[in-house]
């Protein structure tokens, strides 16, 4: 049998995005000073993934193709 490709489209996964939203990137302030490996995970973040909104408006974030 093929494995399953789990497509967020769980029970769990939209009641989760309904109290927390979307993926959201660490935000930083001026009492948690920036590392070098906060800007690297950073970079690699927006590398690596891109935020796509659905025409209802809601959005989600996708591994870049």
């Amino acid at each position: 049998m093929a494995k399953r490709r789990w497509n967020g489209e769980s029970g769990t996964y939209r009641f989760a995005l309904r109290i927390f939203g979307p993926a959201q990137l660490r935000p930083h302030d001026a009492v948690t000073p920036v590392t070098e490996a906060d800007e690297a995970r950073e970079t690699q973040l927006h590398e690596t993934l891109e935020r796509v909104q659905r025409p209802d408006g809601s959005s989600y974030v996708v591994t870049k193709r």
